[in-house]
């Protein structure tokens, strides 16, 4: 980690569970990592923890609503201003809301579609395009781009509820997998990773409270 002391990072979903983790490690490297959170004062909570450890590196905390793309873009200028360009980015901040793909108990599940499509899937794509335009521009050739997956978007669960989540998750791999395929068509040594993640399947199985499921 020694290499990317100084050196910039953002993560969404800062303010709890995989996001806070990853955000502090990184700052206890010391790098200069922005939190984008919705609850930024749990960021900014977080931040003094960790200035009051002595870290060497800092916490950044950043309102956004990852879903509005105004919001979306007006975080990343401020990123640029306040820190500079990013070298390393995590998207880790999703939303899981129960819906029937058919309908089944709610009159229109159309909105709920919307708000996880907006956070867990083009918000992490917008994210990712502009993480990959500012680190060729300032030619940064190791940069870093790291999606927190689920193992719900590699195989197909049986849990009512949680499929459209599921699509958004099982996309996102897709999406990886096309834009390391552009990346090393234009020669770029930039990484992009999914770290599928246990606790998020952990998560789905207690929202919806199953216990027996088949994959």
């Amino acid at each position: 980690m020694e290499r990317w002391a100084g050196r910039v990072a953002v993560v969404t979903g800062a303010s709890s569970g995989i996001g806070a983790a990853v955000a502090k490690t990184l700052v206890l490297s010391g790098m200069q990592v922005v939190g984008f959170a919705r609850r930024d004062d749990r960021v900014k909570a977080l931040a003094e923890e960790l200035e009051a450890l002595k870290a060497s590196g800092k916490l950044h905390a950043c309102k956004v609503d990852l879903s509005n793309h105004d919001e979306l873009q007006k975080a990343l200028i401020w990123t640029r201003e306040t820190v500079g360009g990013v070298d390393v980015l995590v998207n880790n901040a999703a939303i899981l809301l129960s819906t029937s793909l058919a309908g089944e108990g709610e009159d229109d599940p159309f909105p709920k579609w919307r708000t996880m499509v907006d956070l867990n899937l083009i918000a992490v794509q917008v994210l990712t395009k502009e993480a990959v335009k500012d680190m060729r521009r300032r030619n940064v050739d190791d940069g870093h781009i790291v999606h927190i997956g689920s193992i719900v978007g590699t195989r197909i669960v049986d849990m009512p509820g949680s499929y459209a989540y599921a699509g958004t998750k099982h996309a996102i791999s897709v999406m990886t997998e096309g834009l390391r395929r552009e990346l090393r068509d234009l020669g770029s040594k930039i990484r992009i990773t999914v770290r599928q993640s246990q606790n998020d399947y952990n998560f789905v199985l207690k929202k919806f409270a199953f216990n027996n499921f088949r994959t």
